[in-house]
């Protein structure tokens, strides 16, 4: 293995001049996770950081780079301290993406074959200068990586992570359908006929422009929201009830867009839009992130019908494979998807009191996510990111 040398960036100035080079690794990695791009943390950044007396952020992000120069890894951790000032701080460093559940996997983005070494010198590195941090949150760890064989000797506390549900395409949509199973087949029959039945054309709408972004994600906010207030089905959050989170998204679709990587997939039913998900295509891989739907639509089925319009359109496009996002979701399940496992780690460091401050904030945070608390908070100040 080659020599690693690692460098920290905590400054914004730091993580602009970064663009470049993380850009490109994503490139020469083949990444299909738009969670780990440079356009994902800088927006993330600029938008959803905290930085107030309960809670304050900062950037330490990690770079691995060659003896030549050659980035082969960024870590982008942040440091979160809570309260934001005084003696009594609990102390946490983890990966960019403390939301609610925007960020569905978080972690380093590393060359592929060097991944275990890039954790080594990760862990090296802030084993001898990240002092006052009473734990670390590891997330993003792909099983078979190396990234628990790096971290074996640090006593860390394993603990369920992320799964992603991946489709592997073929050539026709005809060949998949055919290969899926019995319920999988109903499902999508009676969707399309439904329609059919009560004389109801269809179109799918593929948006990638930067200038459609805004008012297609205003739709998708709409949407979205109506979904999360359907009762009788499975429980949906608004994800992005927070107008920054609202800010955020729309800021990073618009790098997307730029980049040539959005989809959103816009499903009209007689001129209607009906429903509407987000995709974003990197690396011969379609993401489908969230969705929403007009409940009025519903009996219809018409997520199920704008999922199978998406996969034939990626179908069509040459894509190998479509990431069904993270979860074990009924819906997913039928799809019969191979599953790709994100581990998670907890690091102490050698004294007590960093795990007792870690026990203390999921205390807190426990709390502070009791339905009658959150009534409370609601009724009188909107609440930050929860503990990590």
């Amino acid at each position: 293995m080659p020599a690693f040398v690692v460098d920290r960036i905590e400054s914004e100035e730091g993580l602009a001049a970064l663009g470049p080079a993380w850009r490109e690794l994503e490139r020469s990695t083949r990444n299909s996770l738009p969670f780990l791009t440079f356009a994902w943390t800088s927006c993330w950044w600029k938008h959803m950081h905290e930085d107030r007396l309960a809670v304050k952020d900062s950037l330490a992000i990690r770079t691995v780079r060659t003896s030549a120069g050659e980035l082969v890894g960024v870590a982008p951790f942040i440091l979160t301290k809570r309260p934001g000032v005084g003696p009594l701080q609990a102390t946490c460093l983890h990966f960019i993406g403390a939301d609610p559940n925007m960020t569905e996997v978080r972690g380093a983005l590393c060359q592929r074959g060097l991944e275990r070494a890039c954790y080594e010198a990760l862990w090296a590195d802030l084993s001898r200068f990240e002092r006052g941090v009473d734990w670390i949150r590891w997330t993003g760890i792909e099983d078979g990586s190396g990234g628990r064989q790096a971290l074996a000797d640090t006593h860390a506390r394993w603990v369920d992570g992320v799964v992603c549900s991946v489709l592997p395409l073929p050539s026709s949509w005809e060949e998949l359908r055919s290969s899926r199973p019995r319920n999988l087949k109903e499902a999508l029959r009676r969707a399309y006929n439904s329609l059919k039945k009560d004389g109801l054309e269809y179109s799918l709408e593929v948006v990638t422009s930067p200038a459609a972004v805004e008012p297609c994600l205003l739709d998708f906010f709409r949407l979205h929201a109506a979904r999360s207030m359907l009762s009788g089905t499975v429980d949906h959050n608004d994800v992005f009830a927070a107008p920054s989170s609202r800010a955020f998204l729309v800021d990073a679709c618009q790098e997307f867009a730029a980049d040539g990587v959005l989809r959103i997939f816009r499903l009209h039913v007689s001129g209607k839009l009906v429903a509407t998900r987000i995709g974003f295509l990197l690396s011969d891989c379609l993401y489908l992130y969230y969705s929403g739907f007009d409940p009025d639509f519903s009996r219809y089925a018409v997520m199920t019908t704008a999922v199978a319009e998406a996969i034939k359109y990626a179908i069509a496009q040459g894509v190998k494979s479509v990431n069904l996002s993270t979860g074990r979701d009924v819906w997913k399940q039928r799809w019969r998807p191979d599953e790709i496992v994100y581990s998670e780690a907890l690091l102490f460091p050698a004294h007590a009191l960093g795990r007792a401050k870690y026990e203390a904030v999921n205390v807190a945070r426990r709390a502070f996510t009791q339905p009658a608390m959150q009534k409370w908070l609601a009724r009188r100040a909107p609440v930050g990111a929860l503990p990590e």
